[in-house]
């Protein structure tokens, strides 16, 4: 029939051959046990299993028994379902004897014919060599629930019973079965560890129709602690998701190592205490070379930075450098059983860096309109204790538009990339700009400081006068002042000057050495900058107002009066050019020769200050330069015009056509002036 089978390990748990090897596993620090297990080959055996007295009640008259002791098999020439009944007898010949079932199988076909056979089935008696023993080792961990006994023992419902294989099952001897029967004895504890102790069990089974059979064996059982601490590495869940991270610890503020107390292990027992030894491990790449001293390659080793025996009486730890370690947990608990854990953690260096600002800092623009400072002429002895450091400056000033968006540059307010320079310009001067200096170390660690600059500019502009100037003194405008600085620029020009930031010129009063409107005037200019530099010249233009004599006299015609006082004319004059006329006349009064009341000779003289040397003799004017034998009958114009000539005509317009005789002729005395 079919049967389960129970396949046993032996004493040891195992099937197969079995080997273990221990190795760390380099992925996770932590030791790995690899077993190879070499099967057994395969074998293919028939199981027969005995029937016992025990088995009556399974086998006798009962058909489900025809899966264990089997059916008959039956041949009929037409029927293919010819029915099967059968009915069991038994003897047995005392308590001790085997009980013989005789079992009649009775066949009948579908017209009724019937056929016999029979099977004797023997139920036997049990002995000693049909019985098993438990495990001869027992453990038993002491967290375990188990039954005991009134000694505290565990009981051997706990630990295992002798026991038969039967076709019914594994029937063990807590109680005798057929004629066969077990019992015990416990020896003495031997206490091994705190809650852990061990003592054997000693078998015998009684084969009660054999007394001479015994059968014998022991146990050894162990209720102890016999599995290994469960370690867990200590961490912090820094990034939030639930899960403890590795520990990170920061360098001191001074040095680039770390210095902390390190954190034990979570660890639990079953049962007893336990032991911690703490070891700060790190990797260490090592060159590999060949036999003539050539690298190969590198290879890691693992170094043992710092050791923390389980009673050390501080677990504070110094000079840890930055980097990743290695907490090598060995946790032996009171029974001896080990385990070592690895727990990796790191060295980060998380202190910023000491920034220092130059805080007595003058910046004077160039000559290129701009100044530049570069981050290292700000920076005043920063410092990182782990070593380099990176440092970049910027401006912070930060104009918005009216969308809320920031204005790129707005002179005087306005912030810049991070940079190793920052630049000033004209339209700073004056003003407090804030400059940031940031310093960062390698591992992203930075840390800022700041200043106020207010930028100068020293440079002085220089100026440029304008170009020196001629002219004539009757191209002067009428109302030409020597010492209008405006009308001097309006005529003759402005001073440029030159500065790295704006500037302006300014006049000064003018030095004129003028006589009669001719001579040389000595325009004054200097430069001035934004921030009040003046220029070191002082640059000048000279203007030369040529001589030049133009003038026109118109001397009055005879007047007369009847018996009153002549409304006699004036000499009348006009001033074009350089020229000072002064008017002066004397009377001689005459009684008259005819009906006149009297006479008067009047004599004018006309005076050019800028002309007349005061020495020479008068030019007199006739009073008929007209020759017309009628003196006096009307005004004589005397024009003096540029390039030394004079002319005597009755008008001022000393032009050919217009007059008769000609403006340049004297017919009269036949002196052509």
């Amino acid at each position: 029939g079919s049967y389960t089978v129970d396949i046993c390990p032996d004493e040891n748990g195992r099937i197969g051959l079995f080997s273990s090897t221990t190795v760390l596993n380099p992925a996770t620090w932590e030791p790995m046990t690899i077993n190879t297990t070499v099967l057994w080959p395969r074998r293919d055996v028939s199981l027969t299993l005995p029937l016992f007295c025990e088995d009556f009640d399974l086998i006798f008259n009962n058909p489900a028994s025809l899966s264990i002791t089997g059916s008959p098999t039956v041949d009929d020439n037409c029927d293919n379902n010819v029915q099967v009944t059968f009915t069991d007898t038994y003897s047995s010949a005392g308590d001790c004897a085997p009980i013989i079932i005789t079992r009649t199988f009775r066949a009948i076909d579908d017209v009724g014919k019937v056929s016999t056979c029979q099977q004797v089935i023997t139920l036997n008696r049990p002995d000693e060599l049909d019985v098993d023993f438990p495990p001869r080792t027992v453990p038993i961990e002491c967290d375990e629930q188990f039954a005991t006994l009134p000694n505290g023992n565990p009981a051997p419902s706990h630990t295992g019973y002798p026991f038969i294989v039967t076709v019914g099952g594994i029937r063990n001897l807590a109680q005798s079965y057929c004629n066969i029967g077990a019992s015990f004895v416990d020896r003495t504890r031997v206490n091994v560890c705190a809650g852990a102790f061990k003592f054997v069990r000693d078998w015998t089974v009684i084969d009660w129709c054999n007394g001479d059979n015994l059968g014998e064996d022991s146990q050894v059982i162990k209720v102890g602690d016999f599995t290994a601490p469960v370690v867990t590495c200590p961490g912090q869940d820094y990034d939030w998701d639930g899960d403890l991270d590795p520990l990170v610890f920061s360098t001191s503020p001074f040095s680039c190592t770390a210095a902390f107390s390190v954190p034990l292990p979570g660890v639990t027992d079953n049962c007893s205490n336990y032991q911690v030894k703490t070891e700060i491990v790190t990797e260490v790449a090592v060159q590999v070379t060949n036999q003539y001293g050539q690298v190969t390659g590198t290879r890691i080793d693992t170094v043992v930075v710092r050791l923390i025996p389980w009673n050390a009486p501080s677990r504070l730890v110094s000079g840890i450098p930055a980097g990743d370690h290695y907490f090598r947990y060995t946790v032996e608990d009171g029974c001896g059983n080990t385990v070592i854990k690895y727990c990796p953690f790191s060295v980060r260096d998380q202190v910023a860096p000491t920034a220092i600002c130059d805080d007595d800092l003058n910046v004077s623009i160039g000559g290129a309109d701009f100044a530049r400072i570069y981050a290292a002429d700000i920076d005043e002895g920063s410092n990182d204790n782990c070593g380099t450091i990176d440092i970049a400056v910027r401006r912070t000033g930060v104009v918005l538009d009216q969308f809320g968006r920031v204005i790129p540059f707005v002179c005087g307010n306005q912030t810049s990339p991070w940079a190793p320079y920052v630049d000033f310009y004209c339209c700073d001067i004056g003003r407090s700009i804030t400059i940031e200096l940031r310093v960062r170390d390698e591992y992203g660690n930075e840390n800022l400081c700041w200043l106020a600059i207010t930028p100068e500019e020293k440079v002085k502009p220089y100026c440029y006068a304008p170009h020196p100037v001629s002219i004539d003194c009757d191209d002067l405008p009428y109302n030409f002042d020597a010492t209008d600085t405006l009308q001097l620029q309006q005529l003759f020009g402005d001073a440029t000057s030159v500065d790295n930031c704006s500037s302006y010129e300014r006049e000064l009063p003018p030095v004129a050495n003028l006589e009669c409107g001719f001579g040389t005037i000595i325009r004054r200019f200097r430069a001035r900058d934004i921030n009040g530099n003046e220029s070191v010249n002082l640059c000048t233009q000279t203007v030369t107002i040529r001589e030049v004599h133009n003038y026109e006299i118109r001397f009055p015609a005879d007047a007369e009066a009847n018996c009153g006082v002549a409304d006699a004319d004036s000499v009348t004059y006009n001033e074009i050019g350089c020229d000072l006329l002064a008017v002066s006349h004397t009377d001689e009064v005459f009684s008259a020769s005819g009906t006149e009341c009297y006479k008067v000779f009047r004599k004018w003289k006309v005076l050019n200050w800028c002309q007349y040397d005061g020495q020479s003799a008068p030019i007199v004017i006739g009073r008929d330069e007209d020759c017309d034998g009628q003196p006096g009958d009307e005004a004589v114009w005397v024009l003096h015009r540029p390039g030394g000539k004079t002319y005597i005509d009755r008008d001022n317009n000393e032009t050919e056509p217009n007059n008769v005789p000609l403006a340049f002729q004297n017919i009269c005395n036949g002196i052509e002036d």
